[in-house]
């Protein structure tokens, strides 16, 4: 077995996660009150520019651990803490709005997307990393090749999987992010792209192809929203985890809190089972609310979406206490093994 030194834990990327579930609760608020305008409103657009791939980000930037395991272990442990859980919540929450088995197993397969797309990245690298040398040529020409022609986009794995790359190289080179030029860069990059950012620029709308076999052209309108959402993706993700390297540096370190009493790193530590739970309580409470916040003003609708947040994330992570209580009940709706 290989000796590893125990690193001290980085507590700011809890906060970084911390911000990213904030961030995907207040999206889906915005968007189950708005409906089908959801992407009219600016602070949607800004939340839809960055947080998934900062979700994405932070996962490729502890894949490292990963290279501990065998691949059975891995995959093993991976099913049980990302597919087993998306599928009990699955079934708890959305039956009821399903008329028929189709709608259940349709359900099955594309709710929670992001866990699929984290399982599968993380099978992908490892596979990669441990193929012998001269496989891995060969096997990042079609890695390439498969993402030119768009294919793999189910649970939008294709368009996500340069995120967890970008973390993983971050993890390699994060001095990086303390050179001031490269802040500098990140910001100005972010600000001056994100007023051109549309919600047709997403990966829910325009896919990452970008070679159309059938003709043998390029794909030319999906060249600028590719760029632009992969920019604005890495340079936000990038933004936030400054921010919250600097915050942990002088609210938590320089003034001795324990940062495990830090509310951040309360919600941080708990992304998954947030995750998982909050459909379970925005979504009734949106469709509740949805009639009293149609026609309001914007700043309205987003101060009421924000309060909502406070309250979705607070009762998760009531709930999630009360699922701990029980270990195997833990197991298979939180994915504690």
């Amino acid at each position: 077995m290989i000796e590893q030194q125990i690193k001290p834990r980085e507590y700011y990327l809890d906060a970084v996660k911390a911000i990213a579930i904030i961030l995907t609760v207040l999206g889906h608020c915005i968007q189950w009150i708005l409906g089908d305008t959801f992407g009219e409103d600016r602070l949607e657009l800004f939340i839809y520019s960055f947080h998934m791939p900062l979700f994405m980000i932070i996962s490729g930037y502890f894949f490292q651990s990963a290279l501990r395991r065998d691949f059975k272990d891995l995959v093993s442990r991976k099913f049980f803490q990302l597919l087993i859980p998306a599928f009990c919540w699955t079934l708890i929450i959305y039956p009821w709005e399903c008329e028929s088995i189709h709608d259940v197993l349709s359900r099955i397969f594309h709710e929670y997307w992001f866990l699929k797309a984290l399982f599968v990245s993380y099978i992908v690298t490892f596979v990669y990393y441990k193929a012998p040398y001269k496989y891995k040529c060969f096997l990042l020409l079609i890695g390439i090749f498969i993402f030119l022609i768009g294919k793999g986009e189910t649970w939008y794995f294709t368009p996500m999987y340069p995120f967890f790359l970008f973390g993983i190289i971050l993890r390699k080179c994060k001095a990086l992010l303390n050179k001031g030029y490269v802040q500098l860069l990140c910001l100005c990059t972010f600000l001056l792209l994100l007023p051109f950012f549309r919600m047709e620029d997403t990966m829910y709308y325009t896919s990452c192809k970008l070679l159309d076999l059938s003709t043998m052209s390029l794909c030319y309108t999906n060249i600028i929203p590719n760029l632009l959402r992969y920019a604005l993706g890495i340079c936000g993700g990038a933004i936030i985890i400054i921010l919250a390297k600097r915050f942990f540096a002088v609210y938590v370190d320089k003034r001795n809190v324990n940062p495990q009493k830090c509310i951040f790193e309360i919600i941080g530590s708990n992304t998954l089972g947030i995750y998982l739970v909050h459909p379970m309580i925005y979504i009734p409470l949106t469709s509740f609310l949805q009639g009293y916040l149609n026609g309001c003003d914007w700043y309205i609708v987003d101060t009421a979406c924000i309060l909502m947040t406070v309250f979705v994330v607070w009762m998760s992570l009531l709930i999630i206490k009360l699922v701990d209580k029980s270990a195997f009940v833990a197991k298979f709706l939180l994915g504690k093994i």
